[in-house]
């Protein structure tokens, strides 16, 4: 997957090798630097500015019409029980903030011979 990169115009410059999700990513033409990695508990911030810089229709589109984020569902999104939901986040590394948000969620009424999971990825327009 990393090779698929350069299509898009990017250079991975760094692989953690305590990851296999860690990247970091340069985009030279854009003078853009991500770190690309699994979302932890200490993304409250960042989750939480990424919200609001969400235009009203973006919130809309992702969270159907929910206006404020109160701090219970900031810790949902990223207190993750990674053994069933995943996130993976790409963060600015000029400004430590979130560019983008890609996850899965595990349904929990769904039967075990049929898991049901809801996927989403959200990027800010500037990015």
């Amino acid at each position: 997957r990393d090779n698929m990169m350069s299509a898009y115009g990017c250079v991975v410059e760094k692989i953690h090798l305590n990851s296999i999700w860690r990247r970091d990513l340069v985009y030279a033409t854009k003078g853009l630097r991500l770190e690309v990695r699994p979302m932890t508990p200490d993304d409250d911030r960042r989750e939480k500015e990424f919200f609001e810089a969400q235009s009203f229709e973006e919130r809309r589109m992702r969270f159907m019409g929910v206006v404020s984020l109160p701090r219970a569902a900031i810790r949902h999104l990223t207190h993750i029980d990674f053994s069933k939901d995943f996130a993976i986040v790409a963060v600015d590394r000029a400004t430590d903030a979130l560019a983008g948000v890609a996850r899965y969620v595990h349904e929990q009424n769904s039967e075990p011979s049929h898991i049901v999971a809801h996927a989403a990825v959200a990027v800010l327009k500037k990015y």
